[in-house]
């Protein structure tokens, strides 16, 4: 984890875990459609296979 101040604001950045899934790959499917300079485009990334 890491902790950020500026301007009396705070950041925490701390590592993904399970419960963070839905919530990235709607975000990550956001942003694909934002800009043509990315891997990946709006939709593109889905639920991993289960093993």
């Amino acid at each position: 984890m890491k902790e950020i101040s500026n301007n009396n604001r705070k950041v925490v950045i701390s590592k993904a875990v399970k419960l963070d899934a839905k919530a990235l790959i709607e975000y990550l499917n956001i942003i694909g459609g934002e800009s043509d300079f990315l891997t990946f485009g709006m939709g593109q990334f889905g639920y991993p296979c289960k093993r």
